[in-house]
Order: structure tokens, then C-alpha cells, then sequence
């Protein structure tokens, strides 16, 4: 995660805690006040900025801000592996397409 990323995690983070004057600091200590809906709203919002998907796995670990940076930077190698591996198809693909295929005479 980029510094970029980071500062945009954290600005997500205070938003849906309704708390624009936390420090990063604050934000780093497990929080006891991230309810289930709180969690659940940051994990959605987290998906759509960084453009990942989260298993149901990866939701149940996190906990806080650590534990939440842990699993985008998870989620965001599985996409770029997922995307290495259609990238990889999708280029097989084009390789046969363009194979010439013998004529068939009836």
C-alpha cells in the first residue's frame, strides 16, 4: 500500500467513524468502537475505492485499521494475479485464433 493509499484509507476510515479529527494514531489502535455495521459500511467503501473484492474469510479478520491494511493489500495481489492469469488465457486465445486451421474438404 502506498502512502496515497494509506492517506486515502485513512480519510475513509475517519469518515465512517464520523471522526474528521482523528489522528492516524488514534486510528491505528484497535478500535472497540468499530461496530459491526461500522466494519461492515468500511469494508464495503474499501472495495469500491481500492477496486478489490473481499472473501467472506477476509471480512471475519478484520478487526481495525491494521488488520484492515493486511487484507487490501491480500485482495489487491489476488487481483493482479487474477488479472496476470485472463492476461495469460486471453493471449493463448488470440495465439490459436490466429493459427491457420486446415481446409476440410467434404
Amino acid at each position: 500500500m502506498t502512502g496515497d493509499d494509506l492517506a486515502r484509507l485513512l480519510d475513509l476510515v475517519r469518515a465512517e467513524l464520523d471522526q474528521p479529527d482523528a489522528s492516524a494514531e488514534d486510528l491505528w489502535r484497535e478500535p472497540s468502537h468499530w461496530d459491526s455495521l461500522t466494519l461492515v459500511n468500511i469494508l464495503f467503501v474499501s472495495e469500491e475505492r481500492f477496486g478489490v473484492t473481499f472473501t467472506p474469510e477476509q471480512m471475519e479478520r478484520v478487526r481495525g485499521l491494521v488488520s484492515l491494511i493486511a487484507t487490501i493489500d491480500e485482495a489487491c495481489l489476488a487481483s493482479q494475479q487474477e488479472d496476470r492469469h485472463q492476461d495469460q488465457h486471453r493471449g493463448n486465445g488470440e495465439h490459436i485464433a490466429q493459427q491457420q486451421l486446415p481446409e476440410v474438404t467434404p
